[in-house]
């Protein structure tokens, strides 16, 4: 990722961002708090840390132009997919919530959103196993040596119920979740069996 950056000693920049002392560091972005200042000592991993955690919005968007910075970031942490359409009732509280998980966990995790009225956005539905029907829904993926993906007990869409998936995340106590298919009734019925996964 290529971020511009500047470096200056002139005391007009110092006021206008209220720079205390001799040296800060700061990054200035379009979303979420516009302007967030590193805080303790200044040195050259303080600042890669900082500035890779604040370069990107708490809640990223889905679409073509950010798939391959989340895409980069599914091997390097693990990520919480919202899976919802932009017509969902009571969408910008939703999407709140979760901005404001994403806040607490900034930098351990990463926070997506998938429109599902975006066509191109259903093959990561497809390649993430979910179906139509769960509807809206999240998830949590992580990478070791494969994809993992964790599901929800419930699919509740509070800051709460978000809260408390990280935390059991986190503490190690989520099983993943496996796609299977349900068996036809029929599976023995003839010579041939019918097994699915």
């Amino acid at each position: 990722m290529v971020i511009d950056f500047g470096i200056t000693s002139t005391d007009e920049l110092f006021q206008l961002f209220r720079v205390e002392g001799d040296s800060g560091v700061i990054v200035l972005k379009k979303y979420d708090e516009g302007m967030t200042r590193l805080q303790g000592e200044i040195t050259a991993e303080t600042v890669s840390n900082f500035v890779d955690k604040n370069s990107q919005p708490l809640l990223m968007e889905f679409k073509t132009e950010t798939s391959k910075i989340i895409f980069q970031g599914f091997q390097a942490s693990p990520n919480l997919i919202i899976f919802m359409s932009s017509k969902t009732e009571l969408v910008e509280e939703i999407l709140d919530n979760f901005k404001r998980v994403a806040k607490d966990f900034r930098g351990d995790m990463k926070f997506v959103s998938v429109d599902t009225d975006v066509e191109d956005n259903l093959k990561i539905m497809e390649f993430l196993g979910i179906p139509k029907k769960d509807l809206p829904t999240f998830r949590i993926t992580s990478h070791e040596k494969d994809l993992i993906k964790y599901k929800p007990a419930t699919k509740a869409l509070t800051e709460n119920n978000i809260r408390a998936f990280i935390k059991d995340f986190k503490a190690g106590e989520l099983n993943p979740h496996l796609n299977k298919q349900d068996l036809p009734e029929d599976w023995n019925a003839n010579p041939v069996k019918v097994l699915v996964a």
